[in-house]
């Protein structure tokens, strides 16, 4: 179950990161990133 939850995770911030960069401001994207590489290290 916390596996499917973690996939779900990464879905839903690969999402994010798209809709920002569709959004085409570079400064947000870098942020979502930052954020999804915190959350993500081992």
């Amino acid at each position: 179950m916390a596996q499917e939850n973690k996939k779900t995770d990464i879905e839903a911030d690969f999402l994010q990161l798209a809709r920002t960069a569709l959004s085409g401001r570079t400064q947000d994207v870098q942020v979502v990133l930052r954020r999804a590489a915190k959350r993500y290290q081992p």
